[in-house]
């Protein structure tokens, strides 16, 4: 029973936990027979920059990454686009932990950046330009948020909203917690309720910072390393092994970028 442990685990998990690696010899081959023989970005997540993507070669399960940025320096837009990215183009689905700001305020970004597809733009930017309007480049966050879209901006926003909900091909979920101090324990919860429900390829924490750890101290660096030291359990073991590629957000020093900009 022992010797055939190494099977139990993986039917149960998905994932190789354990073995002896010299009886592993066929499937390492085999890996790299699949590998080689289909796209090299296969079972990965990709940002959409290709300056980041060429190097990193894609976002692999069970990585976490850690995009650390000063106050107001697009730390959730880049999050925003990998989401978007990797559940509208490539099919993915993608678990977003907002701790910031509201549910409907990063919904409302997501639909509104959808206006920017190239679909739109290529049809629309040629129809204002022959009309003598200002040329089509996605609609306005601000004007949609404070409801003072024109008759034509609303027209094309209600085309923009149906065709998000029509051509997206995976799942785009957002979970915002009802109280302060989140611990990663509970966002993993989240996560594989989701997972066990659509099953998920990758999961962001907006942001690291305002996340407590599962034991706190008077450290302050000490609480931060165990957050993280707790994230990237969560990208090795989610779902009894089978990983997971985990984005986290995290905010530098305000008085840091002070002192850097002096």
């Amino acid at each position: 029973m022992y010797g055939k442990l190494s099977d139990y685990t993986k039917f149960e998990s998905g994932e190789k936990l354990e073995g002896v690696i010299t009886d592993d010899v066929d499937e390492v081959l085999d890996e790299y027979n699949t590998i080689s023989k289909t796209n090299v970005y296969a079972n990965r997540n990709l940002f959409g920059l290709e300056p980041v993507d060429t190097v990193c070669k894609g976002h692999k399960s069970g990585e976490l990454w850690v995009h650390c940025g000063f106050a107001s320096e697009l730390k959730s837009s880049l999050a925003l686009n990998y989401a978007y990215n990797n559940t509208y183009v490539y099919g993915k689905n993608i678990f977003y932990a907002i701790l910031e700001m509201p549910y409907s305020q990063l919904r409302r970004q997501v639909y509104v950046l959808h206006s920017s597809h190239g679909k739109f733009i290529t049809d629309w930017y040629e129809k204002d330009k022959k009309a003598g309007r200002v040329p089509y480049t996605g609609i306005d966050y601000r004007k949609v948020r404070d409801g003072e879209l024109s008759d034509l901006e609303l027209e094309r926003f209600k085309l923009v909203a149906q065709d998000y909900r029509a051509t997206s091909k995976g799942k785009f979920y957002i979970w915002r917690p009802t109280s302060n101090g989140t611990k990663i324990s509970e966002i993993q919860r989240r996560i594989e309720m989701f997972h066990n429900k659509y099953g998920c390829d990758g999961a962001i924490i907006d942001y690291l910072g305002l996340c407590h750890p599962k034991y706190r101290s008077n450290n302050d660096i000490g609480n931060i390393n165990n957050v993280v030291t707790e994230c990237r359990w969560l990208a090795l073991n989610f779902a009894r092994g089978k990983t997971l590629p985990v984005l986290a957000l995290f905010q530098m020093n305000r008085q840091g970028k002070l002192r850097a900009d002096k």
